[in-house]
């Protein structure tokens, strides 16, 4: 009696829930690892809470030159001059390497990854399974047999990924895969060429790279790592959006977007994607390198500090920890610490016009 006078609150639930036969609470996740449980009643571990993380998809880099855009009449929309039009958006985001040339107040050249995808995907699936093959030896006498591994723990085969979008104002994502598709058939029959630093080293230049990542309940850490070799996209449903039907107001068929991605080899909790992803954040912009990331960026920490700075951040995953951090420019920190209340004149958007993106006929 004495010592459970002189115990504390945690040390009488731990004694309770081991009376029980539950183990103690406290040591509740390296009870179910360490040892059996004999006594067969549950085990007091919450269940696994990963939530849908993050999608990326790296931009391509198509060569949507003027003199190349002319070689389809098709293509001629996304040479629109004004920099706040979805059409000047879709160009910089399938060819960053133009942007400095031809700027869009909607696209970031500093981020390489195409938002609009990341922002407005609702479901993503066909990510093949780990499989092993195996071998069987012929029957004996007795009819024995013994089985082999026989197989390699890699998946470098092609599958497809299908992904479904939700469509906005404006219709920017079928406008992107369309423009996308024009692309890849143009280079394909020798219409367009791509960009000579790509002819050079053979190197197919309409390509994404898709990453997944699921995150914990906290959205800080990856706890599973998903992502492609190399993808493309093979269709996009223009036909559904010509569907007419009077009896509604809106075509409904076209609320959602289904793009299925052609993929080559997948990656599963692979250690080098989180090298591979740091390093296609840093080819777009090299300020964001380790040498040089403290200088020129303030990483975002608080709970706080993350929602006001949502849409303002590069992402960078700690190689140790796996945690996926959130980096903003120092002006910007700086500006939406300072001045809470008007985010809209962050110095990122500060260029932004009053009016939505415009859609170009």
């Amino acid at each position: 009696m004495a010592d459970i006078i002189t115990s504390t609150n945690q040390d009488i639930i731990d004694y309770l829930f081991r009376l029980a036969g539950y183990g103690s609470k406290s040591q509740s996740a390296a009870n179910a690892l360490l040892g059996i449980n004999h006594r067969g009643v549950g085990v007091p571990q919450p269940t696994n809470t990963d939530v849908n993380g993050i999608v990326f998809f790296t931009k391509p880099c198509l060569n949507l030159t003027y003199d190349n855009l002319q070689a389809d009449r098709r293509m001629m929309p996304l040479a629109a001059q004004d920099s706040t039009s979805y059409q000047r958006y879709i160009r910089n985001s399938l060819d960053p390497d133009n942007q400095p040339n031809l700027p869009s107040t909607l696209c970031d050249p500093d981020s390489a990854f195409i938002s609009t995808l990341s922002n407005n995907i609702l479901s993503l699936s066909g990510w093949p399974d780990p499989y092993m093959g195996t071998y069987d030896t012929k029957e004996g006498k007795y009819k024995e047999v013994v089985s082999l591994a026989d197989g390699v723990a890699k998946d470098y085969s092609a599958f497809p990924l299908q992904t479904t979008f939700r469509n906005i104002a404006g219709d920017p994502i079928s406008l992107l895969i369309y423009y996308w598709l024009i692309y890849m058939g143009r280079v394909t029959d020798g219409t367009m060429v791509p960009y000579p630093d790509s002819m050079i080293r053979n190197e197919i230049d309409y390509t994404t790279r898709i990453y997944y990542f699921v995150l914990d309940r906290s959205r800080k850490f990856i706890q599973k790592a998903f992502n492609c070799g190399a993808a493309f996209p093979v269709g996009v449903p223009l036909g559904q959006a010509g569907n007419f039907d009077s009896t509604t107001p809106f075509n409904l068929a076209n609320a959602t977007l289904s793009i299925q991605w052609h993929c080559n080899g997948v990656e599963i909790n692979d250690p080098i994607s989180f090298e591979d992803f740091n390093r296609t954040v840093q080819n777009h912009n090299p300020t964001m390198g380790d040498d040089t990331r403290a200088d020129n960026f303030t990483q975002l920490k608080s709970t706080d500090e993350l929602m006001l700075g949502n849409y303002f951040g590069y992402p960078w995953i700690d190689l140790e920890t796996q945690e996926l951090q959130w980096w903003s420019k120092n002006e910007d920190y700086n500006y939406f610490t300072a001045n809470p209340m008007t985010v809209s004149g962050v110095p990122a958007l500060s260029s932004l016009a009053a009016q939505p993106p415009k859609t170009l006929s």
